[in-house]
């Protein structure tokens, strides 16, 4: 590759739903040599190739249009240049940062005949928000998450916590996490009401008409196929991960009153305080911005209500008390 295309002056790219948020990046063409060829290891070919297809960019969202070359340090990491969707600018980014673009980076390394990379996708891009990439968690994190709660009796149930990896199977029950455009959303799916419920922290399917067109796609459902639950406690702009551990434990819950008392799947999920806060804290450790549309969101939850008399509770741990009065209901 000529050396001429490096770009010496620091460069700030946009946002962008991947990890490529760097203040600045510049390029020591004395210290790095061109490379046209693979010079990793043998080993690094038997390593599995995931295959993430990365679908259009919803509204609000900056994406990496796409990548032009390559170059091998001599430290043997490996940078790539990027083209921005919708600006002029390139710039050179070590391959850590393409984390938000992990497919797109897969099918140019395999393009070029190169070692697949060890990069795992990560999310946290919340509606084209400012986000701090050292709050983004992988996917096999949240799943680690939420299976750690298994033991507990309320969010036991026999559904399997996994990684939508194709359509989903219609006559099989199923609770997915979906990585899409580096957000993470929850789908629980009903065979027997050939329903899919879907759930994310900031509530972007629910109002992106684009992201509901695509989930269509994804799963090979139909768009009536899908429901909307509603997760109001959200307020920071790069924690959809720790909401994707707090929705799935609800929506496991949820299943699992459904099979074992026939109630049905809530249209607005809560997490109690003091899961939240342990999740929360465990997932992320730094800075973050704050939703401006957080308030909106809260002020749609409805209070715990009790299917059979409806009875509304408002308690901090309305929760707990809306179990037990369920208990001692006795009303037809």
């Amino acid at each position: 590759m000529d050396s001429s295309n490096i770009i010496s002056e620091p460069i700030t790219p946009p946002d962008t739903p991947g990890g490529s948020i760097t203040p600045s990046i510049e390029c020591a063409p004395d210290l790095e040599t061109t490379a046209t060829q693979d010079t990793s290891t043998d080993s690094d070919s038997d390593m599995e190739m995931q295959i993430i297809v990365e679908p259009k960019t919803p509204e609000g969202y900056y994406s990496v249009e796409s990548i032009l070359g390559f170059k091998v340090n001599r430290d043997r990491s490996r940078k790539f240049k990027v083209k921005w969707e919708g600006y002029p600018e390139v710039t050179w980014e070590p391959e850590q940062n393409l984390d938000g673009c992990v497919g797109l980076l897969q099918e140019y390394l395999a393009k070029e005949g190169l070692s697949p990379t060890r990069i795992i996708a990560k999310a946290g891009a919340s509606g084209g928000l400012p986000t701090n990439p050292l709050n983004w968690v992988s996917a096999d994190y949240v799943i680690k998450t939420v299976n750690s709660f298994n033991q507990t009796c309320a969010y036991n149930s026999s559904l399997d916590f996994k990684l939508l990896t194709g359509p989903i199977d219609r006559y099989q029950d199923g609770l997915f996490l979906v990585n899409h455009y580096s957000h993470f959303y929850v789908v629980l799916y009903l065979a027997n009401q050939a329903t899919a419920y879907v759930s994310d922290g900031d509530n972007t399917y629910s109002r992106d008409k684009l992201v509901q067109e695509e989930f269509s796609e994804m799963t090979g459902l139909n768009k009536a196929d899908f429901k909307t639950v509603c997760y109001s406690q959200q307020v920071k702009a790069d924690y959809c991960g720790s909401s994707a551990v707090l929705i799935a434990l609800e929506l496991k819950k949820a299943y699992r009153n459904h099979i074992l008392k026939d109630e049905r799947i809530p249209e607005f999920i809560r997490a109690p305080t003091v899961i939240k806060n342990r999740i929360v804290s465990r997932l992320h450790k730094h800075d973050s911005a704050t939703i401006p549309t957080a308030s909106t969101c809260i002020s749609k939850y409805k209070m715990p209500q009790c299917d059979n008399c409806g009875r509304q509770f408002k308690s901090k741990n309305a929760g707990r008390a809306l179990n037990t009065h369920k208990l001692h209901c006795r009303k037809e």
